[in-house]
């Protein structure tokens, strides 16, 4: 009989495996760090799913547990009329997505919430050790003091309905993960007992808004102040049908229509930045300022 060939063992280890210390100090560790851009409902609902995972009770993961134990909703939620779990899981799943590509790249241990489910899933990962070197010159990209930050506040729900709340969330954070994509813009988003004094103190824009409901549907209500002067320097309105699947979609799309009019390359930002700049010598520019003063000459060529 032919000897069979043993498999090597897989470097990856799932949820059984892992200790609860392990997964918790992993959860610490992304709850805590600046990267994980979640709000802080999300961040609420991660907490929930671990802890209930880890604690061997994962069958009790559903939408209707999640959104009334985590979202506050009624005994009558129903799923089906209110997307408000599958919204922030999605939400969550895309700002997990983005701690590991930044901050967690090292991280021995990646906690991931498949779509389908909400019950997380624990990985052990063999990760190399980065080249110092080439860290430091990524650490610099990062930490750029020149680059202008915004602070992006959960909008207002005026619509006198509580259970709505998850909307003004959600378009928050959609603004919030817009705005990401514009590299030489800083985005801070307030977490919890962390709102007004140390995050606004690093962010010289501040972006909020409102929502409310008539007889045409939704409006949004935006504005964007400089707490540099303190005044209102933009604001925009929209307007959607109320219908949750619409909505959903109709909000993404809004949020990239304003985050484009506010950190592109003839956004506001740049132009209230470039104001400020036009009388000093090129030696004095920073970084960012170098760079509006390239879009304005690229624009005007004089």
């Amino acid at each position: 009989m032919a000897k069979k060939r043993s498999h090597p063992k897989s470097r990856t280890k799932q949820n059984h495996v892992l200790s609860s210390d392990i997964i918790l100090q992993q959860l610490q560790q992304i709850l805590g760090s600046p990267s994980f851009d979640a709000t802080i409902a999300q961040r609420a609902f991660l907490r929930y799913v671990v802890i209930k995972t880890i604690e061997g009770k994962s069958d009790n993961i559903k939408g209707y547990t999640v959104a009334t134990e985590v979202f506050g909703r009624s005994e009558d939620f129903d799923q089906n009329t209110d997307p408000v779990v599958s919204i922030h899981a999605n939400k969550l799943r895309r700002s997990l997505e983005h701690y590991y590509l930044v901050a967690g790249k090292a991280d021995p241990i990646r906690i991931d919430i498949p779509k389908g489910t909400y019950v997380p899933t624990f990985i052990e990962r063999a990760v190399d050790k980065p080249d110092t070197a080439l860290s430091c010159k990524i650490s610099n990209t990062f930490v750029e003091d020149s680059w202008p930050a915004v602070l992006i506040l959960p909008f207002k729900n005026l619509t006198g309905d509580p259970g709505k709340d998850f909307l003004g969330i959600g378009f928050s954070t959609d603004l919030a993960v817009e705005l990401i994509h514009f590299d030489e813009i800083k985005v801070f988003f307030p977490q919890e007992g962390q709102i007004a004094d140390t995050l606004t103190s690093n962010a010289r824009f501040v972006l909020d808004g409102n929502f409310c409901k008539d007889s045409t549907g939704i409006k949004i209500n935006v504005h964007m102040s400089d707490r540099k002067t303190g005044e209102q320097i933009w604001g925009d309105t929209h307007r959607s049908s109320f219908d949750p699947g619409i909505f959903c979609t109709y909000q993404t799309k809004i949020a990239q229509v304003i985050a484009g009019k506010i950190a592109g390359e003839y956004g506001v930002i740049p132009k209230v930045l470039s104001t400020e700049s036009r009388n000093k010598p090129p030696t004095n520019l920073n970084t960012y300022e170098a760079i509006i003063k390239f879009y304005e000459y690229d624009q005007t060529l004089t």
